[in-house]
Parts: C-alpha cells; sequence; structure tokens
C-alpha cells in the first residue's frame, strides 16, 4: 500500500501522488495504457517514479526540505514559484510529473544511461560456436519527449526555470 505524502513532511511517505490521483489524471489525459494496469502495478510505478523524481530534480529543487527527517523530497518551506504562485505542501504540477513519470517507467528505465545499455529487450548467448544477441528497447524518441514534457512540467518549481541545469550564480 503507498504512503502518500500529505504536505506534512511525513517519516513514511513513498508517493506524492496516490493511484486514484493518477487514475484521474491519466484519465483527464488519454492515456489509456495506465488504465489497464493493476493496482499493484500502479502503486510500484508511482512508489518508483517518486524516488526517481526524487533523485533527479532534488537538488534543483527552490528552497529546502520543510523538516530533516521526511522521507521524500517535498514538502518544502512556503516559498513562491518561477511563475508567481506561492507553493505549499505537494505542488499538483509535481503529482502530475510523477503520474507522467510512472506511466514512461513503466516501458523505459529512467535511470538507465543515456546510451540505451539499460533497455535490454532480450539478450540470447550461446556458448558453442560463441554467439551473444542483445536486443534494446528502441524509446529514445519517445522517452525524450516524454522527459522534456516532465522537465516543463517541473521547471517553475526550480531554480533557474529549468530541471534540466543548475543556476549559474555570479557575484
Amino acid at each position: 500500500m503507498l504512503n502518500v505524502e500529505t504536505g506534512l513532511g511525513l517519516l513514511d511517505s513513498d508517493s506524492y501522488i496516490s493511484v486514484l490521483d493518477a487514475d484521474i489524471y491519466h484519465t483527464l489525459m488519454g492515456n489509456d495504457a495506465w488504465l489497464d494496469l493493476l493496482d499493484s502495478e500502479k502503486e510500484i510505478a508511482l512508489r518508483t517514479a517518486t524516488r526517481n523524481l526524487d533523485l533527479l530534480k532534488e537538488s534543483l529543487f527552490m528552497s529546502v526540505r520543510m523538516t530533516g527527517a521526511q522521507s521524500l523530497a517535498f514538502p518544502r518551506i512556503a516559498f513562491t514559484a518561477r511563475n508567481g504562485v506561492q507553493i505549499t505542501g505537494i505542488p499538483s504540477m509535481l503529482k502530475n510529473a510523477v503520474a507522467e513519470l510512472a506511466l514512461l517507467g513503466m516501458t523505459f528505465d529512467v535511470l538507465a544511461p543515456s546510451d540505451g545499455s539499460g533497455n535490454v529487450q532480450s539478450s540470447e548467448v550461446k556458448i558453442d560456436v560463441l554467439l551473444t544477441k542483445t536486443t534494446y528497447f528502441d524509446r529514445t524518441n519517445e522517452s525524450a519527449s516524454a522527459m522534456r514534457k516532465i522537465n516543463i512540467m517541473l521547471s517553475n518549481l526550480c531554480s533557474g526555470g529549468s530541471s534540466l541545469y543548475a543556476p549559474v550564480v555570479r557575484g
């Protein structure tokens, strides 16, 4: 069962969004592939997406964690996002990004090396007469487009306006 972060800085939360809220989001976006998954698969996908998002983006998020003991990168101490919105709790744009990343994560390892080596579709090893055959998922364009969408969704929460690069500070 998912322990969804409520905005209080829970010690044991493992997702920013519930299965129900992710179902609603994907229904509104027309992502039928999500709706075909079992709830147990959705929980794993949301848990993994939350962890991966925190690993990839936490250092770029504005502000700091609300408490030192909370399990996830959000909630943060209240701040004004780049679009002028005051942020407290868990922003909807973060929840939506996790939903998108969960769906992407069902077919693509977002933490895999960019050369595609982490996305093996099939592998065949034959010892006698030495045959090695590896087939990779061809998801580079699809995954790059999905990650760009996620980065744009998160850009207002990140320093420098981009979740791809840290800002350059000159003084």
